[in-house]
């Protein structure tokens, strides 16, 4: 994984690892173990900071019947939910799936995220579409392109 780089104006100080946080004290730090971050080239910040995860995609899953959130869900909507999770766990045991979670919200808002490799927008979708709660009609997804900025 690359390395973030954080570009910092040439007064600014920041405490090492070890330091506490120091206050300002006419316009310096008041910590004596202090560390300069260098500069760096503007063209390549970005770039730099994000981790390598290849070509990643995210879709979203967002509940057909949101009353299976507050009433519980039918017996059809438990055995669905049960395979999309069984299949989850061995997509990431296998290494598409990077990570999965949703919120913890239990209305309309509710939504589940799913983070996965695939080589085009196309087999993203059809991954998507193939998670057995869509096909089930549980879940309705939604598929995008995603960049990982920190991770």
């Amino acid at each position: 994984m690359r390395t973030a780089a954080v570009l910092f104006t040439r007064d600014l100080r920041v405490p090492d690892a070890g330091a506490p946080w120091p206050t300002a004290r006419r316009g310096r730090a008041s910590s004596a173990r202090v560390q300069h971050t260098p500069a760096i080239d503007k063209e390549t910040m970005m770039t730099d900071a994000l981790p390598n995860w290849g070509d990643t995609y995210l879709y979203t899953l967002r509940p057909t019947r949101v009353a299976m959130l507050t009433d519980g869900p039918t017996d059809r909507e438990n055995a669905a939910a049960a395979a999309h999770w069984v299949r989850l766990e061995s997509e990431h045991a296998a290494g598409q799936v990077v990570f999965a979670g949703r919120t913890l919200v239990n209305d309309e808002r509710n939504f589940a995220a799913i983070v996965f490799k695939a080589g085009s927008l196309e087999e993203a979708r059809a991954f998507a579409e193939a998670d057995p709660a869509v096909v089930a009609g549980v879940f309705r997804p939604e598929v995008y392109r995603f960049e990982a900025m920190l991770g």
